[in-house]
């Protein structure tokens, strides 16, 4: 997966002065170097061709990543794994547990 890229408060603003030239969002994007999808995106996102406003649009765009850092790290504490030296221990327990019940086996087996 390529990663993200994020729109920087000079490409925001370089959005919102070409909006008010009523050039095409597929020009803004050839002229910003971005996917014209991720700038329809943008826009959308932040108010429409009429209402775009860069500084706004910059603290949304902060804002989501604040908030999906913290998604992130709230799903990565739900999916945590036991420490390693658990797992170990539990491990050696498990096969403490079968070592022991072949030799009460074996031993019954020898007194009968």
């Amino acid at each position: 997966m390529a990663s993200v890229r994020r729109l920087t408060l000079e490409e925001r603003y370089a959005i919102e002065a070409l909006l008010k030239t009523d050039i095409s969002l597929s020009e803004i994007a050839r002229r910003i170097n971005r996917s014209k999808n991720g700038v329809i995106r943008e826009v959308g996102l932040n108010g429409g061709v009429a209402n775009y406003n860069a500084l706004k649009a910059q603290q949304s765009a902060v804002n989501r990543k604040a908030i999906g850092n913290q998604k992130a790290v709230e799903f990565n504490k739900t999916q945590q794994r036991p420490p390693l030296w658990k797992t170990r221990i539990e491990n050696i327990e498990m096969q403490l547990e079968i070592i022991t019940t072949t030799l009460q086996e074996l031993l019954d087996g020898k007194n009968n």
